[in-house]
């Protein structure tokens, strides 16, 4: 009785000048929390998972993988508490579900050790991971057969390198497809000629990690936009976050957790990451202007040059232009939808659905990751050139010298 007479007088304390007590940390937190998705995430969520319960014993929380899309599924039909993904939830499909971003995950192409190769650029991964090249001498290696492993449909793995290194063009279908990340590194490691693709948190001495058109990956490379492939990662709850299920998201945010191991575990913590960007921001406000007008860039489309009633601007290196009037000039049909700020076009059997400051794009609900995001500039929605140019199957060619971008559509 003394003791509980003093816990809740230590409380109470506390309460009165103003202190905290963290849910994470209660002694009388209790319960269970569930969670499927992304293995990508696994290292982290299984650890954040260790060190929570370790701090509540009356607390047990599951971790699944299965990919990012079955975590969505199953946290939408309240199979489970959290779906884990390394994608954003987006269509009908994630009506209800809220967002909590916990973390950066970096991903790298990675080769069995055997291999004398330590560079691919992104045309030639285009290439093999397309299967159009088969043979590791037509990248400057040996004369041996390229292997290709990989991960399934439902993967946001899959899916992040589809987006952002393939553009949003389809693998083989001759790669060899494993159910994790954890496989797919095994895979290669014990596979001569072989290639794949795993989130920086498995990265060990079993395999070679390649450098990307010559940029090796690290933090600082991520962070600083000269290393483009990675990822947020997400926890998606079914409504808002309650109870013990909030108290396990808290923890992974918490300072104490973030800074103490995401970076032992190859993922960049929240908190460096926007760090850094504001940091740039402060020293090199010029990169962050928001647009500049490009009067001289020229798009034709089949010979014809088109007109925008507001001029295509460069952000970031990249060209955005009027949205609709390039879709429609493709011959889709396009609808704006002002209260979600969303862009949807249709054209025969393609279906391209764009948000305004998303990265994330879906084109036939396969995600496709924008270089930069999509944004309002005078009442128009702008997009990157070379995406809308190639939304609907044209083929981009882009003269630096005379700022003209050609589209040629069959």
């Amino acid at each position: 009785m003394k003791l509980r007479k003093a816990i809740v007088s230590l409380l109470a304390g506390a309460m009165i000048m103003g202190v905290t007590v963290p849910a994470f940390a209660a002694a009388s937190l209790s319960g269970k929390v569930t969670a499927s998705g992304s293995t990508a995430i696994l290292p982290l969520a299984k650890k954040a998972a260790e060190e929570f319960m370790e701090k509540n014993p009356g607390v047990t929380v599951n971790i699944g993988g299965g990919g990012s899309f079955t975590g969505l599924k199953q946290v939408a039909e309240g199979s489970v508490d959290l779906g884990n993904s390394d994608v954003p939830a987006e269509g009908d499909g994630s009506k209800g579900l809220v967002d909590h971003k916990v973390a950066v995950a970096p991903f790298v192409i990675i080769a069995n050790k055997s291999n004398p190769v330590d560079n691919l650029t992104q045309q030639q991964l285009v290439d093999i991971f397309t299967g159009k090249i088969k043979n590791w001498k037509e990248v400057g290696g040996e004369d041996k057969d390229i292997t290709i492993i990989g991960r399934s449909k439902t993967s946001g793995s899959r899916a992040t390198i589809k987006s952002i290194v393939l553009k949003g063009q389809e693998f083989t279908n001759s790669a060899v497809t494993q159910d994790s990340n954890g496989t797919v590194r095994r895979g290669v490691s014990g596979t001569p000629g072989s290639i794949g693709y795993v989130d920086a948190a498995y990265i060990d001495d079993s395999i070679k990690v390649l450098k990307y058109n010559g940029v090796p990956y690290s933090d600082d490379n991520v962070i600083d936009g000269k290393y483009p492939i990675w990822t947020y990662e997400y926890m998606y709850t079914k409504g808002e976050a309650q109870g013990v299920v909030k108290a396990y998201i808290d923890y992974v945010l918490s300072p104490s957790f973030q800074n103490s191991y995401l970076e032992k575990l190859n993922f960049i913590s929240m908190t460096k990451m926007e760090g850094r960007k504001a940091l740039t921001e402060t020293k090199a406000p010029v990169v962050q202007k928001p647009v500049a007008a490009v009067k001289t860039t020229t798009v034709v489309l089949n010979g014809k040059k088109l007109a925008f009633d507001v001029a295509p601007i460069v952000e970031n290196g990249r060209t955005l232009v009027p949205v609709r009037a390039l879709f429609e000039a493709l011959g889709a049909k396009v609808s704006w939808d002002a209260k979600t700020q969303t862009v949807t076009a249709t054209k025969a059997k393609t279906k391209v659905t764009l948000k305004v400051g998303a990265r994330a794009v879906h084109k036939n609900n396969s995600p496709v990751t924008l270089d930069v995001p999509a944004k309002i500039v005078k009442g128009r929605t702008l997009v990157p050139l070379r995406f809308a140019g190639e939304a609907f199957g044209g083929q981009v060619a882009w003269n630096s010298s005379t700022q003209t971008a050609t589209i040629t559509l069959k």
